[in-house]
């Protein structure tokens, strides 16, 4: 009753159709309390069994990672880390010395930090090729990043690529949906289609700062930053200010 939302009267109506007597007020509310507690206590267990359960099934024991060149598109190095060693396991299984073997054993942290530690070991091998790296690209997780600067003693710089960079966007917009009936999902697509376009347009230049003031302008009717062609190719519909209202262009 406490978390259905069933009242005393629906209780007493149910009952009565069964031909079953009806509970006291206090009776009831007494039981009530007695009943939730334990539902509450078992809940409580059931999500600490399945939080920890959880976690263990994300505990990562492997991971991967590879340098791209910006230029050539073409892999230049590749890192792997591993937990676990399966000839050492099975020798400590059986309680016996393991024999000589290559061990892939290489990482003792957390599975978290799998990934600053492989950013680093990459970055520390070309460099010891005689490569210098002035900047990387990847995610937002600037972990390995700062890592790799801290560890190594150089200077970096760090940008993101664009499918990250869409996937935070797109995130966002999604998280301030429930506070806005306004951004349904056909503006969600519209918003993210013209950062697409402005992209696409703006490869290997400086265009991009004025594409993204024109992206969100043109949405809005401001077409300050707006050249022609963007503005062919966005299309689609805008906003009315006053009323926040979407309309077809």
């Amino acid at each position: 009753m406490l978390h259905v939302d069933l009242g005393e009267t629906q209780l007493s109506n149910l009952l009565a159709s069964v031909n079953l007597h009806y509970l006291s007020v206090s009776g009831l509310k007494t039981r009530e309390e007695e009943v939730g507690a334990a539902l509450e206590s078992y809940a409580e267990e059931s999500m600490i069994k399945y939080l920890n359960m959880e976690s263990n099934l994300q505990e990562n024991t492997h991971g991967c990672a590879s340098l791209i060149g910006q230029k050539t598109g073409k892999v230049l190095n590749v890192k792997i880390k591993s937990k676990n060693c399966r000839t050492c396991d099975v020798a400590k299984r059986k309680g016996i010395v393991p024999k000589e073997h290559k061990c892939s054993k290489n990482h003792t942290g957390s599975s978290k930090g799998m990934e600053p530690a492989l950013v680093v070991d990459m970055i520390k091998d070309v460099i010891n090729k005689g490569v210098d790296i002035k900047e990387i690209a990847g995610d937002d997780d600037t972990t390995g990043f700062q890592r790799a600067q801290n560890v190594l003693k150089i200077k970096l710089k760090k940008r993101s690529d664009k499918n990250h960079i869409k996937k935070n966007i797109s995130k966002q917009l999604y998280a301030i949906k429930k506070n806005y009936k306004e951004l349904s999902q056909r503006v969600i697509n519209y918003i993210m289609q013209n950062f697409s376009y402005m992209v696409a347009q703006n490869k290997k230049n400086t265009g991009v700062t004025t594409g993204l003031k024109a992206m969100v302008g043109h949405i809005f009717d401001d077409h300050s930053f707006c050249n022609t062609t963007r503005m062919k190719i966005l299309g689609g519909f805008r906003f009315n200010l006053a009323g926040f209202q979407a309309e077809s262009a």
